[in-house]
């Protein structure tokens, strides 16, 4: 899969260009944006060349830094004479990065017009582009990073066995769904360990799909059974009900009294809604991206998906969002409403 492209006006990448050789030696330029980040307000700031030989991870921990004194010099270096927001949005990036060391979120880094979800123990140098400047054609190096920020699942749940179970579920539904869908149907039993066991543990364990050899020394068999394509039948069925009763909540403009459903600028509320209707959102979750694609993407490296220490904060760290920006008050009252927009809509259907 290629990473979102995040191009900087005015300027452009070519991803592990075969003519960067020609500027062995000379320092490049890191760049970094957020998935929702106006590319107008990427950050950049040079590095000197011996970082090339570094990982992506080193050269983020040695130039953005926790320390306010180590911070103010990096500023000062800063080309705060054509861009002055430079150093503002160099404090933006480093508490970002801090949050990620100690935890508080999970960072995915992708690079502009290349990989995404690259592992940041790599060398720089093997995503590095050469970037070139439309009007005057200079060429300059670039490290081009597009950072995705995920919450860090499950962190709602203090039963430690209980997430272990969740986790252990939705590995299981993950291989399901692939296997249902035709994306997966042998397995070199050599791989059945870690997340690939407990995926088809659980799928064994709840009569879903059945895994077996035909013959000595052939890879296992991925097949679903009589009950496994019934249940896929109920999962719709599920979905649907989450669809009819909470996408209503995934566009709300509130301002006061005013409140509009389906509104482009809105803000996606559903999680909180489901959350303050008791459902659990990280079933529902899973279900809906079951039943709407979402792991179709997946389904030529779903193994590697399934093993990667992003897997969870992908797909469910939307689902310790909390963060409703209105009184208690208000927000049972634009439930109301919704419920009552969303029945005059089901009707208007039939």
């Amino acid at each position: 899969m290629n990473s979102i492209d995040k191009s900087v006006p005015g300027w452009t990448d070519e991803y592990k260009s075969t003519r960067i050789m020609d500027f062995d030696g000379e320092g490049f330029y890191i760049r970094l944006v957020t998935i929702d980040m106006d590319p107008n307000d990427t950050f950049y700031m040079q590095i000197p060349a011996e970082y090339e030989t570094r990982s992506v991870a080193r050269c983020i921990s040695d130039f953005f830094l926790l320390n306010e004194s180590g911070r103010e010099k990096i500023k000062a270096t800063l080309e705060v004479e054509d861009f002055p927001e430079l150093p503002e949005i160099y404090d933006y990036f480093c508490d970002l990065f801090e949050d990620e060391r100690c935890g508080r979120l999970i960072l995915e880094y992708s690079i502009n017009g290349g990989p995404s979800n690259i592992n940041v123990a790599d060398l720089a140098y093997d995503h590095l582009s050469l970037t070139e400047e439309r009007s005057s054609r200079e060429k300059y190096k670039v490290l081009h990073l597009i950072l995705d920020t995920q919450n860090v699942p499950f962190r709602d749940i203090d039963d430690q066995a209980e997430v272990k179970r969740m986790k252990m579920s939705f590995l299981g539904l993950f291989l399901y769904y692939h296997v249902t869908k035709q994306n997966v149907s042998t397995i070199d039993p050599s791989t059945i360990d870690g997340e690939v066991k407990d995926a088809i543990t659980y799928c064994e364990d709840n009569n879903l799909l059945k895994c077996k050899k035909v013959l000595i020394g052939d890879d296992m068999k991925l097949t679903v059974t009589d009950h496994g394509k019934k249940y896929f039948d109920e999962l719709y069925d599920e979905a649907q009900y989450y669809v009819s009763n909470f996408e209503i909540f995934s566009h709300v403009f509130v301002d006061g009294d005013y409140i509009r459903f389906n509104h482009v600028e809105g803000k996606d509320y559903r999680i909180q809604v489901m959350r303050h209707e008791g459902i659990d959102v990280y079933r529902a979750v899973m279900v809906m991206s079951m039943m709407n694609g979402t792991f179709d993407d997946s389904k030529d490296e779903w193994e590697k998906e399934m093993r990667s220490i992003n897997f969870f904060s992908r797909y469910f760290g939307a689902c310790v969002n909390t963060d409703i920006e209105m009184s208690k008050q208000d927000f049972v009252a634009m439930i109301k409403q919704g419920k009552r927009t969303q029945a005059v809509n089901n009707d208007s259907m039939h």
